[in-house]
């Protein structure tokens, strides 16, 4: 090692030993255990595949696209029912809930459009 070299590792060396002093001990970060479940709402009527879905969490609502059933059903977590349906949409697949506007978006596979819906007057 050359003596330049040598001016650099002790300061250094400090360095990484005054660091590793001032950051705390890496802590394990619990790990969830396996999901179960908690309760179901029925959805009479509603046939085939249940796709994508979306959540308000402030008001509770889950939004589950039935692709086949071509709509939107709005299910009301606390209850566990179904509290609105979105209908005609052909084949829904992508939806988007945006808590500051109150929107959901759903994307229609079938005809390629995408609708803003208000979930509070469903408009």
């Amino acid at each position: 090692m050359t003596t330049q070299a040598r001016r650099y590792v002790q300061p250094l060396a400090a360095l990484a030993l005054l660091l590793a002093a001032a950051c705390p001990p890496a802590t394990a970060v619990p790990q969830p255990g396996p999901l179960t479940r908690i309760g179901s709402a029925p959805l009479n009527g509603v046939q085939g595949r249940l796709d994508h879905m979306a959540v308000d969490l402030a008001s509770r609502k889950l939004f589950v696209a039935a692709l086949e059933n071509h709509s939107v059903e709005v299910i009301d977590l606390a209850k566990r029912r179904r509290v609105h349906r979105l209908t005609g949409i052909n084949e829904p697949q992508g939806l988007l809930f945006l808590p500051n506007q109150n929107r959901l978006l759903i994307c229609s596979r079938g005809d390629g459009t995408c609708r803003t819906f208000d979930t509070r007057t469903w408009a």
